[in-house]
């Protein structure tokens, strides 16, 4: 499941992924982006995935990505902060940044919230 949650006061978008994640889990959360007009326009994530155990492998990358492009002419920027305590679920997320990065989507990879918190707040 995956749960997000906008904080109007820091402006960041928390997601909270936990238990089973599939495919069309997460293309929801990019679905919840593009239709969300009250974002803001320069895009701060943070995700907590450490819960999670996603159900899709490194080859529906792409379609996620595609899925994730129509984000780009919506946003200035995207910065996304993800928390992981997995080497599956780090390297997964290290793949998905490899091969399907914008210029105006940034990916990192976290092992707490503050080390997460402060890569948003300062880059």
């Amino acid at each position: 499941m995956i749960s997000l949650q906008e904080n109007k006061n820091n402006g960041i978008l928390y997601g909270i992924s936990e238990g089973r994640i599939t495919v069309q889990e997460m293309l929801g959360a990019i679905d919840y982006c593009l239709n969300n007009k009250g974002l803001p326009r320069n895009l701060l994530i943070l995700e907590d995935a450490r819960l999670a155990h996603p159900e899709f492998s490194p080859q529906d990358l792409s379609l996620i990505a595609e899925r994730q492009k129509r984000l780009f002419p919506l946003y200035q920027s995207v910065r996304h902060a993800v928390i992981h305590n997995t080497p599956e679920n780090t390297a997964l997320a290290m793949i998905f940044d490899q091969k399907h990065t914008s210029p105006n989507y940034k990916l990192n990879v976290f092992s707490t919230e503050e080390g997460a918190m402060s890569w948003l707040k300062n880059h």
